[in-house]
């Protein structure tokens, strides 16, 4: 999991125009300009048209803040809007990592 001080709160970001925008068929992900002296902060949004339990949604939140804490140095001058697709539920835990990777590069 990330820790609290590097976790955008969404509200934030909302109505902010992104620097970037990437999409992949799992992820879509904007990029903010860092906020806090340069530390990338990130926020994960898995709604409920992705998986209707609340497990599998939080089991998918889980999963993408720790691969975040290992890939942070990455987006450190950046605040990170990512927003789970559908497609995300029918894959398992390798296949979204190595989405995320990819799109994030």
């Amino acid at each position: 999991m990330l820790a609290k001080r590097y976790r955008l709160a969404v509200q934030s970001a909302l109505g902010k125009k992104p620097d970037r925008v990437e999409r992949s068929r799992c992820f879509f992900i904007k990029f903010f300009k860092a906020s806090k002296d340069g530390q990338g902060e990130a926020a994960v949004v898995v709604g409920k048209k992705v998986a209707v339990k609340a497990t599998k949604r939080n089991r998918i939140k889980r999963l993408v803040y720790r691969e975040l804490r290992e890939l942070r140095e990455g987006f450190k001058n950046y605040d990170l809007l990512i927003m789970v697709q559908s497609s995300a539920a029918n894959l398992d835990d390798h296949a979204i990592i190595e989405e995320l990777k990819n799109t994030l590069k």
